[in-house]
């Protein structure tokens, strides 16, 4: 099973809990996962403090998909959940660089992403472990109201999560492509 647009801790926390709840229940309980997309949070941010132009590093800006990557791990740890961890919709290749050293799957694009880090063949360097700076953080949360959101535990409650901006951006792609998808088999089912 596999709980995906999880751009939030809160979100990942109800998720584990529920399956905690639920697989005690079970004689076999399935195996169950939850997505975190890091990149789409990002993309979905950086739009953000360009169209309110919030004055704020991109560095910053950067790390803040990695950031609540980072926090959602340690949660996942410090609960001791049995939910696997997945990343994916990486933007750049720090989407998965940065994830090295995480309990987690991560998913990558061939075109652009893996094929680019065979090339550049760079040393492999565990950072996820480290925090992300304290005054990223506090910057982020300050400027950024939904980072703040999907940071902090009690940032979202469930009937904020199918309208939380990143979630809207994930489906609203998903939806993108379908449509251009279905428009492609019309055209060639009319030629």
């Amino acid at each position: 099973m596999l709980a995906t647009e999880v751009m939030s801790t809160a979100q990942m926390m109800d998720s584990a809990r529920i399956y905690e709840k639920v697989r005690h229940e079970m004689a076999n309980p399935p195996v169950m996962y939850f997505a975190h997309i890091p990149g789409i949070f990002d993309e979905y941010i950086i739009n953000t403090v360009k169209a309110e132009g919030i004055d704020i590093p991109h560095d910053y800006v950067w790390q803040g998909g990695i950031g609540v990557a980072k926090k959602i791990d340690a949660l996942i740890r410090d609960h001791n959940f049995s939910i696997g961890f997945c990343s994916g919709g990486a933007r750049g290749l720090h989407h998965f660089t940065e994830m090295v050293g995480a309990r987690c799957s991560i998913t990558i694009n061939w075109g652009g992403t893996a094929d680019k880090l065979l090339q550049l063949d760079e040393p492999v360097v565990q950072r996820f472990p480290g925090p992300v700076p304290q005054g990223v953080l506090d910057a982020l949360s300050y400027k950024i109201p939904d980072f703040r959101k999907a940071y902090d535990l009690q940032g979202l409650s469930p009937k904020d999560y199918e309208n939380f901006g990143p979630v809207k951006l994930f489906r609203s792609n998903f939806e993108d492509a379908w449509r251009k998808t279905l428009g492609l088999i019309q055209k060639r089912r009319t030629q």
